[in-house]
């Protein structure tokens, strides 16, 4: 009897170990994201011949922790043609990053992507880290995607560096600088379009 009961165990793990390998990883075209006017937009595509059961979009701040923000109920791709698909955060979390991925079904989701929304405030600009050290990050709007110049100043307002970019931030390292206070402007191309502000190196 003991025999036959164990059997029996090793006959159901073994079929549920058959169910669990025939699973099919969901396939995608397409997973996008972009960022606009402080929102984030995503884009899925999923591949001809997949399905699955919902479509969740999922939100973090530590890539190991993920609240759903978004659900397409129903039976989700299709097993002829790709089936896309739009999700949109219109109340992402402002100034540090976070993280989404989509979730197929009960189980399965997507590879993470990441996002950093930045909002200015009246300075118009962030700069990360503020005191600089060796280089830094300096944020500002140009959701046109104009061609920017940057200008760094030293006290005696000589020009110590100068970049230009068609980016919404200016990378800059500062290790040839002295410890002090630094003035900067970025302004448009063929505009008089600008914005200024100090820059505290600290070494």
């Amino acid at each position: 009897m003991r025999l036959l009961k164990y059997i029996f165990t090793l006959l159901l793990i073994s079929k549920s170990i058959n169910l669990f390998s025939q699973i099919e990883t969901i396939s995608v075209d397409n997973l996008n994201l972009f960022e606009y006017n402080g929102t984030i937009y995503i884009e899925l595509t999923i591949s001809a011949g997949n399905t699955c059961n919902g479509v969740f979009l999922e939100r973090s701040t530590d890539t190991l922790s993920f609240t759903g923000i978004s659900f397409i109920d129903g039976v989700c791709g299709n097993s002829s043609s790709p089936t896309s698909y739009n999700f949109v955060d219109e109340t992402p979390i402002i100034n540090k990053p976070s993280y989404y991925r989509i979730k197929f079904g009960a189980t399965q989701t997507s590879k993470i992507l990441d996002a950093f929304v930045i909002e200015f405030g009246e300075k118009k600009f962030q700069l990360r880290p503020n005191p600089v050290n060796n280089h830094a990050f300096l944020f500002f709007e140009n959701n046109q995607i104009k061609l920017h110049t940057f200008s760094l100043y030293n006290q005696e307002l000589k020009k110590v560096m100068s970049k230009t970019t068609y980016l919404n931030h200016f990378m800059f390292e500062t290790n040839h600088l002295k410890d002090g206070i630094y003035i900067f402007s970025i302004q448009q191309k063929n505009t008089q379009n600008f914005i200024s502000g100090q820059i505290v190196v600290n070494h």
